[in-house]
């Protein structure tokens, strides 16, 4: 798969690869793939203050099915369209079950 052109693909100091791009509002942010072995991981975020995720291949897919809906239609999902982790127990119980 060929790196989209917003993106400006690098290798960070340990090897992996990094990439760079800004958001709307011209923030620096960046994509990188974790160097954590227990499972794949990338870092995924802003680049303020080291605020950046932490995202497993699993993670990952849930997002790219709401940006691939943002993508398709310009909006995010509607309530229902997907399962929804409204409530703290159900947010405890997804991470304690992904992890």
């Amino acid at each position: 798969m060929t790196a989209p052109s917003m993106i400006e693909w690098t290798i960070a100091a340990r090897g992996l690869r990094l990439g760079y791009f800004t958001d709307y509002l011209k923030t620096r942010c960046s994509i990188q793939k974790s160097s954590i072995t227990e499972e794949c991981c990338v870092w995924l975020g802003v680049d303020e203050r080291g605020a950046r995720m932490n995202l497993n291949q699993k993670m990952a897919a849930e997002l790219v099915e709401v940006l691939t809906h943002f993508v398709q239609t310009g909006d995010l999902p509607q309530l229902g369209e997907r399962r929804s982790l409204q409530r703290d127990d159900d947010w405890q119980a997804y991470r304690l079950a992904n992890r």
